[in-house]
């Protein structure tokens, strides 16, 4: 019950947070009456189908992640899976934060004309988020132990937790550069690209990589899946990061 209005408790200050902005502080957004607009509504949807691929692909990611790891290591591995999970958990929601943070930047840069905005606040929160993957790197990677005893004193369950965290923790400076520029292509309306980065490590190459991995190296394996998985996945990132810096210069030499 506490946890549940705590959800709700967190949302509604958002709200009103925001609305009160929206309504006395801002200069350039207010709001206002709208037409409705089938076209307007289907852009949007399409615009933000990688968000809704993320969030539908999460469920059945995790009970692949859960079938094998109890097929491999038991209910003990369910609970180190369980605590390795937080740490993610934390970092996706701060690199959610800088996403959110910029994508009205960049929209407004971008619709403006500005590309050389656009990619100056991009490579800017870029050094940020990977900044902050490092520092959680580290900080995880050295307290690994005691991070285990905030949750458990069962030994397996914490020889899992230490092992699983020091592995899994490879995957944030990869998942940082993907979730970013995930928010970046939504925020200048190349719904594709987001799409395709979104659906490449929230469903497709994940769910090979928990399929095939622990076959070989176990629960290793298992531990692994999320930094193979962003790890490939930010190469097809970075193949539409070039993509699009290569059309922006040949466009600048086309302006008169």
């Amino acid at each position: 019950q506490g946890a549940a209005m705590a959800s709700g408790i967190s949302i509604i200050v958002g709200f009103l947070s925001m609305h009160g902005y929206l309504q006395f502080k801002a200069t350039i957004f207010h709001l206002s009456r709208f037409v409705f607009s089938i076209k307007d509504c289907w852009d949007m949807l399409y615009n933000g189908s990688s968000e809704f691929i993320g969030q539908l692909s999460m469920s059945f990611t995790n009970f692949l992640f859960n079938a094998v790891i109890l097929k491999v290591a038991g209910i003990n591995g369910i609970a180190a899976l369980t605590l390795v999970g937080y740490s993610g958990y934390l970092f996706d929601m701060i690199t959610t934060g800088f996403g959110q943070g910029i994508s009205p930047l960049i929209s407004y840069s971008f619709g403006a004309g500005d590309k050389s905005l656009c990619h100056i606040i991009r490579k800017q929160t870029l050094k940020m988020v990977l900044t902050v993957a490092l520092i959680f790197y580290a900080v995880l990677t050295l307290t690994a132990p005691a991070y285990s005893r905030l949750f458990t004193s069962d030994p397996m369950v914490g020889h899992y937790t230490i092992t699983g965290l020091r592995l899994f923790t490879l995957s944030f400076s990869f998942m940082g550069y993907n979730m970013l520029h995930s928010f970046f292509f939504t925020a200048i309306g190349n719904a594709k690209a987001s799409a395709i980065i979104s659906a490449a490590r929230g469903l497709v190459i994940v769910s090979l990589a928990v399929l095939i991995l622990p076959l070989f190296l176990g629960l290793t394996g298992i531990w692994l899946v999320a930094p193979v998985t962003e790890a490939i996945t930010t190469c097809i990132a970075w193949y539409f990061v070039r993509q699009m810096l290569q059309l922006d210069m040949r466009n600048a030499f086309l302006v008169p």
